[in-house]
């Protein structure tokens, strides 16, 4: 059974539309998250659902310290119909990529069964090289909807062990983790890192020196961006692979090639078209493809709707990436 903790003004209307023998379903205020947070302490793979309202001055309770504690012991989504830059700035700072613009309840309830729902695909693993338990949290909320895990490793034992033996489907580096880089660039030439594509990044409030740029990095890796730059590529290339293949799957079992053209044409047309032998047509509808039509398109819906939680993450389009690196 799934743990369901609703923190909003919508609790009742919400818990109507997530009637389902397969959630347990727990209601608190939403100022309640020291509650929230002490009884999914021990309890793995609740989730909760917060309504913040940042115009509001917030209680002791609303503090980033206080969601960073929440979203480390519960998948954490926040609904709010008044984002703002502070609101952001304190998802991003306590590991949350879940952020609805939206209290509608059926929506919200939409989104928390569409994220809850587990995956029966592996598509693959990201290498992840970070200590920093929000930056994964957010990499791995963004990631894990698609079917992809995520493999944390904080030191560069861990990492060269885990790339010796498997190839991930991309690597991330935060260089602002606490390891030799000059040993990790020179470790790099005799493994497997280049396999996949490499990825560096760190928080710009860090600063970002020269001889990071130019110590071997740009042998690996091309680009280093910012936290912020690398959520949303990751959700624009995720979210695009997703949509494009469910459609492409559509294309195929409507066989779009053979009667796509009908799309411009009408009744009349097409009835000239067939008329010479109407019922030697072949259907476009048996129960296989019926039933195929439906998984493709709820697929597509499914990531839709998450796509909703993760939205805030774009960056307006043509920005530029904080360093290229060059290779």
């Amino acid at each position: 059974m799934i743990r369901i903790n609703l923190a909003s003004a919508q609790n009742e209307k919400i818990r109507c539309c997530l009637q389902s023998p397969v959630y347990s379903i727990h209601d608190f205020a939403n100022h309640e998250i020291a509650r929230i947070t002490a009884e999914c302490h021990d309890k793995p793979g609740s989730f909760t659902l917060l309504q913040i309202d940042p115009h509001n001055s917030a209680p002791a309770e609303l503090s980033p310290a206080a969601i960073e504690s929440l979203a480390a012991v519960t998948r954490l989504v926040c609904i709010t119909e008044n984002p703002d830059e502070r609101l952001s700035s304190m998802l991003l700072s306590a590991g949350v990529c879940d952020c609805l613009f939206t209290i509608d309840p059926h929506y919200t309830a939409a989104y928390i069964a569409a994220l809850s729902t587990r995956q029966t695909c592996d598509n693959g693993t990201f290498a992840v090289l970070d200590s920093n338990s929000p930056h994964v949290r957010i990499i791995s909320g963004i990631v894990s909807r698609f079917g992809f895990n995520v493999m944390q490793t904080e030191t560069i034992e861990e990492f060269y062990s885990y790339i010796s033996s498997n190839t991930p489907v991309m690597t991330l580096i935060n260089l602002g983790t606490d390891v030799d880089f000059n040993r990790f660039i020179r470790e790099s030439h005799s493994s497997t890192l280049k396999k996949s594509p490499v990825i560096a990044y760190k928080e710009l409030s860090e600063g970002l020196f020269i001889h990071e740029v130019l110590n071997g990095l740009n042998r690996i890796t091309r680009l280093i961006l910012s936290p912020g730059e690398l959520y949303h590529m990751l959700a624009d290339m995720l979210i695009k692979k997703n949509i494009i293949s469910g459609a492409s799957a559509l294309n195929r079992s409507i066989e779009y090639d053979r009667y796509g053209h009908y799309r411009n044409m009408t009744l009349q047309q097409m009835y000239y078209e067939i008329h010479t032998n109407p019922c030697a047509q072949q259907s476009l509808i048996t129960c296989d493809r019926s039933e195929a039509i439906m998984n493709e398109l709820e697929g597509i819906r499914r990531c839709l709707i998450l796509t909703a939680g993760i939205n805030w993450l774009a960056c307006p389009a043509g920005t530029k990436p904080t360093c290229e690196a060059g290779a």
